[in-house]
């Protein structure tokens, strides 16, 4: 079991920063399209 737990984390850690630029990408750009159109 330990050896599924270090593959898992080394993966994780590996690919982390491609999934955060993945999640966080378009944020930005919706929320100041978001508080245009809202008027504020």
């Amino acid at each position: 079991m330990r050896k599924n737990e270090t593959i898992k984390d080394l993966l994780f850690k590996y690919f982390w920063g491609k999934i955060h630029k993945g999640i966080t990408k378009g944020i930005p750009e919706w929320y100041k399209e978001y508080f245009l159109n809202r008027g504020l």
